[in-house]
């Protein structure tokens, strides 16, 4: 299995800051991805800008929080409102940074 460089690393970063407006530090990055052997695999076979490979990524950071998995096309207003809340809260809690929009 490949490992996952500081650059490649930075690059998943900036993907889920733009895409969840939550800015990981390096450490926390590295946090997320340990024990998640297989996504690593899949990271560093495919790259982080296929729509599979960056939903991966938001549902780690979403189950790491608590919320769930992320939202998708289909769910319920009631059900997207619910992670938003538990989502800005696991991330407050666990003390990530939000991206200023």
């Amino acid at each position: 299995m490949k490992r996952l460089t500081a650059v490649f690393s930075q690059e998943c970063i900036d993907i889920l800051a733009d895409r969840t407006n939550v800015e990981l530090t390096m450490d926390q990055f590295l946090d997320l991805m340990n024990d998640n052997k297989d996504c690593i695999s899949t990271l560093t076979e495919f790259g982080p800008h296929d729509t599979l490979e960056r939903e991966m990524l938001m549902d780690l950071l979403a189950y790491k929080v608590g919320a769930g998995r992320w939202p998708m096309n289909g769910d319920s207003a009631e059900f997207s409102a619910t992670f938003r809340t538990k989502f800005q809260e696991g991330i407050a809690r666990l003390g990530y940074a939000e991206v200023d929009n």
